[in-house]
């Protein structure tokens, strides 16, 4: 008893000292692909066929061992085609479209394991394999360009439906959501790099220019995922 006492004291004292020695900056980059989910993709796991390009520039403060704030610049290419699939009306529809976006979001960062950095020997720093989970807000701007020149114009009901469609008024700047996980894994002490997986729900079905002429009733997705690598700075 008296032995934890004493250890749970000297823990107490040393951790200020402990919690200054961690660095608290993080600077990084992600490479990856940016991909969506939405009217013209049937699955719901990332179609990786219509995967492009995507990643963007972070920075982060830890503000704990397990507690962090991240800030992300993100940028990529979003894309679909009716013509990836055989059913009858997405071949009658016949839409294809494509996509920038770029997102500036904030997100927070829980990593359950990440005391152990640290403290698991009381001091110093040891290497980790370490997941964490995030979730956050932010903006998405998009500038979706569909094209319907393959569709079946001599369906009157499909042609008024992809009119609509293509009158249609909508904002191509929307509030995001982020929302993943990603494992980290320590080089050494100030490098860490990872793997991310990352699902942004924007509030609208027009993220294809594709909605009448689908299904209004579902609104669409976006994602990021990628290899991370961070550059640790003490303050």
């Amino acid at each position: 008893m008296r032995k934890l006492f004493y250890t749970t004291t000297a823990l107490l004292l040393l951790f200020p000292l402990l919690l200054s020695a961690q660095p608290r900056f993080e600077l990084g980059a992600m490479l990856g692909l940016a991909n969506y989910q939405g009217d013209l993709v049937k699955e719901t796991v990332p179609l990786f066929k219509e995967g492009n390009l995507g990643g963007g520039i972070m920075g982060r403060y830890v503000f704990t061992y397990s507690l962090a704030v991240r800030t992300n610049l993100m940028f990529g290419k979003i894309s679909g085609d009716d013509y990836n699939y055989d059913d009858e009306f997405r071949r009658r529809r016949g839409a294809q479209f494509s996509s920038s976006i770029f997102e500036i979001s904030v997100v927070g960062e829980w990593e359950p394991l990440g005391q152990w950095r640290y403290l698991s020997r009381g001091s110093g720093f040891k290497k980790l394999i370490s997941p964490y989970l995030f979730a956050g807000l932010g903006f998405a701007f998009t500038n979706p360009k569909t094209d319907f020149s393959r569709a079946d114009f001599d369906d009157a009901k499909l042609a008024e439906m992809i009119e609509r469609d293509q009158n249609a008024r909508y904002f191509n700047t929307r509030i995001s959501t982020p929302i993943g996980f990603g494992v980290k894994f320590d080089l050494s002490e100030y490098w860490v790099a990872g793997v991310e997986f990352g699902m942004r729900y924007p509030f609208t079905d027009y993220l294809d220019g594709v909605s009448i002429s689908g299904n209004p009733d579902r609104k669409d997705w976006y994602q990021f995922s990628g290899i991370t690598l961070f550059k640790r700075f003490r303050d």
